[in-house]
Parts: structure tokens; sequence; C-alpha cells
């Protein structure tokens, strides 16, 4: 029961969302103990699946002390006579579930009964499954080293823009100090309507992927002609503001629009730089530096759970302005950084392109 769990514990307890990430929710040794005794409990190597939402994570149990969310989180007592489960974790890997067609999918029992494997000898399951995990070691390590980047991109971005790490000129002296301005002195906001429907591309803004195209973001389409007149215009460059009307706001993702001119719903803020470095600038909006002024001036609703910014509080934010050259070299280094992010996931990408085609090959 959800009483019976809590926010820090003794024994993990994995929800069908925390499933092979971090858990949001404990149990008492206690209540481990007891569940562990009374209900059926995987062994160590058992292969557990999440058969509810996102249907066919994979996660090998490691014996270490946890408790799962009945029947979302199930696995097969496999006495591994015929099939060991180091295969039998690469065999789930190839398959296409087939649900029923419900709202949630969903897998069944007969789901894992009716699925049909074929085995080679347990030798050479051995064999192939100590192959394909070492190509899931490579790309674990890829992925650590990748997620190991992005925590020094962050910490570098930290002391940039806190300003305890600075550069300096060519001749070795110092640049001047920062100046502060607002953002309504070197942007202005854009308001123009796409009253002719000259502009059919919808874009979105999200904290993930930025400014994208709505129909690479969303299942459906939630705009159309019918109302697209009223939508703003939005132009290569450009900096839009999601205000994420929820817990989190006002602190919504502000994003550049770098895939090119389109519309986008009156719900967003847009605005353009008059004259500015704007790599500078897309740079500042992903750290946090901002979000302590934006919450200053937040105004809460009939909902405490809701809050909104006006556009005067908007435009008012202040902005870093360090000397040209040095706002230069600091958007050269954190490039830099991104560049050196994005060959290792490529390399995370190919690796992992390699594995499906072993996969397709090996189980054909």
């Amino acid at each position: 029961m959800k009483e019976e769990t809590n926010t820090t514990g003794d024994v993990p307890f994995y929800k069908i969302g925390t499933f092979g990430k971090e858990p949001d929710a404990f149990i008492s040794t206690e209540l481990y103990a007891k569940f562990k005794k009374k209900y059926p409990y995987p062994k160590v190597g058992d292969i557990l699946i999440s058969a509810a939402g996102t249907i066919g994570r994979l996660v090998i149990f490691d014996g270490s002390p946890a408790y799962f969310q009945d029947s979302n989180i199930v696995w097969v007592a496999n006495g591994e006579e015929k099939v060991s489960n180091a295969f039998l974790f690469h065999c789930y890997e190839n398959t296409r579930w087939t649900t029923e067609n419900t709202t949630i999918a969903r897998l069944y029992n007969d789901n894992l009964r009716s699925l049909r494997l074929v085995a080679p000898s347990l030798p050479e399951q051995k064999k192939i499954a100590a192959f394909l995990g070492a190509v899931d070691a490579k790309i674990a390590a890829l992925r650590a080293r990748v997620l190991g980047l992005q925590t020094y991109k962050r910490g570098l971005m930290q002391s940039l823009f806190s300003q305890t790490l600075r550069f300096t000129q060519p001749d070795g002296t110092a640049f001047p100090e920062w100046e502060e301005k607002r953002l309504g002195e070197v942007a202005t906001r854009c308001k123009a309507k796409n009253g002719d429907l000259q502009y059919m591309r919808v874009l979105t803004n999200s904290a993930a992927q930025g400014v994208v195209d709505q129909g690479s973001y969303f299942d459906k389409d939630i705009a159309n002609a019918e109302n697209l007149g009223g939508y703003y215009i939005v132009k290569l460059g450009d900096f839009v503001y999601n205000p994420r009307i929820s817990v989190t706001a006002p602190v919504g993702p502000i994003k550049r629009n770098d895939v090119g001119d389109g519309v986008m719903s009156p719900l967003y803020t847009v605005f353009r730089f008059k004259e500015a470095n704007t790599d500078f600038f897309n740079t500042f909006f992903e750290t946090t530096f901002w979000h302590d002024y934006m919450k200053s001036v937040a105004n809460y609703g009939a909902r405490h759970d809701r809050m909104a910014i006006s556009m005067g509080d908007f435009m008012d934010m202040p902005l870093p302005f360090p000397h040209p050259e040095e706002q230069a070299k600091i958007v050269e280094a954190l490039s830099a950084m991104d560049a050196k992010i994005s060959a290792v996931q490529a390399q995370v990408d190919r690796m992992q392109d390699f594995k499906k085609g072993l996969l397709q090959q090996m189980f054909v």
C-alpha cells in the first residue's frame, strides 16, 4: 500500500516508472522480509520485465534487497535446464511483444507462454551471451562517459557564469567586469501573428529537445489550419519561452529556434535579440542562474500549485554582459565540450546499431 512506502528507507521499492532507474520509494526491512517470505521472489540472474506502460524493459536481478510493484513487473521462473537466463535476456531484447488492444499496453501470462524461442546448445548459448555481454559493457562504458562529460560541462558552466573561472585577454590582463542589462533593453518581444497563413510549419518547445517540429514531438497534431492564424510567427534564431503551467512554472525552458521559420502557440513567449552574441545567451539559458529571478517575480494563482509571470517582469529579467571577446571564449569552451559529448554519443549510437545488427543475424 502507498502508506507502507516512504521517500527514504532501507529497501528500494521499484514502481513501473522507476524500474531500471533510481527508486523514489522505499519499504521497511520488516515489510520486505514479510513479503519475500509470503510471495514469489526472483532469484539472482532472473530477468525482470516491465509488463505495463513501456513494456519489455529488462533488468537482470542481481540479488540486492528490493521489492517490485505487483503485476506490473514480472519474471519467468526459468530453471535454465534448456535456456540460460543470460541467453534468454537477449532473446527478450530481440522480441516484438504483441499486446492486447488496451488503453495501457500490458504483457499477460499468455504473451510469455506463447513466445517461441530457438535456442542452440547451452555451451553455444554461453558463448553468444558472453559476446553480447561484452558489447553491452562497451555501450554502458560509453554511456557513463557521456554522463561524465555532461556533469563536467554543468560544472564548467557553473564556474564560468558565477565568474569563479574567468578568461584573460591575449596579453594576460583581465577582461573588464561584467555588466548587467535587462532583457527588454537588448531584445524585443515578437508578436507578429500568422494572419495570412503564410506559415504552416508548427513548432513546439520542450526542455529536453528544445524547439522542434510539433509532429516529431506529439503523437498527434494539436494545431490545424483553423487556428494557425492566431499563432505567433517564429523566425530562425528567435528565442522561445515555454511557461510550463505546472508546479515547475514559471521556470520553463528558454530555447533558441535553430530549426527554421514557423509558428508557435500564443501561449509561448517569443523574443529576438537586437545585437548580441546569441550563442552566449543560448548557453546562459541552459544554466539555472536566471531561475531565482523568475521565482521571485512569480504570481501565485487561485491554485497554489501554479505560478505565472507578467510580461513586464519577464522582459525585466537581468542578463549578464561580459566583454564580447570573453563571451566568445565562453562559447568556444562550451562548444568544445558539446562536440566531445556529441562524439561519444555518436559512438554509443553506432554500438547500439552494431548490437541490433548482431541480434538480428544471431537470432534469425
